[in-house]
């Protein structure tokens, strides 16, 4: 079995689920558009070292959401602020060969299946997840709660305070130009 040990997330990952090898090694079943393949690392090891690569850490980002949603077992994860890429589960993320982060921004419908849920995805993928439908429905709620609020907070941009005692600040637009606050002639 050819395994391969490199894999950042990104805009086309739909998910990632624990699965064990032949010598009972935990690898990731990845899930991106239409292909799927194993990596030789656990879920947690990938969603890491991608955050990492995206210019954060899996303690600020976990931080970040438990901060912004008030709880935090199970919280999901912002991977990358700037490209809107956030996962979440409904098993423990720790390491378990059951657990299985989803991309939310992939989600196309959920609907009960019994006891569990069936998820349909982009690319045309669905599966039957061991969990409550009223379970993964929250998840993915808690996931939409954190993309809204970190959308809300991005839309005036950025702040640099000059001074902050005389409320002179540079602020930087969503359409890139700069907005001058208190600072010379060009005082608005």
């Amino acid at each position: 079995m050819d395994l391969s040990k490199k894999y950042l997330i990104d805009e086309m990952t739909v998910l990632l689920g624990g699965e064990l090898d032949y010598h009972g090694n935990l690898c990731s079943r990845v899930v991106v558009g239409s292909e799927n393949f194993l990596i030789h690392k656990s879920p947690m090891n990938i969603i890491k070292e991608s955050i990492i690569y995206y210019g954060s850490n899996f303690h600020a980002a976990s931080s970040f959401s438990k901060d912004i949603l008030s709880h935090s077992y199970k919280c999901p994860i912002i991977v990358s602020l700037q490209k809107g890429l956030c996962m979440f589960t409904v098993k423990s993320g720790r390491d378990n060969h059951d657990a299985i982060w989803f991309m939310y921004n992939h989600i196309v419908k959920v609907e009960p299946f019994g006891r569990k849920t069936k998820v349909y995805f982009n690319f045309g993928h669905s599966m039957i997840v061991d969990c409550r439908y009223s379970s993964f429905i929250a998840k993915k709620n808690q996931a939409a709660d954190l993309c809204r609020t970190i959308s809300e907070r991005s839309e005036n941009g950025i702040t640099f305070y000059v001074d902050q005692k005389s409320n002179k600040k540079i602020t930087k637009k969503k359409d890139g130009t700069y907005k001058f606050a208190g600072i010379g002639k060009n005082e608005e």
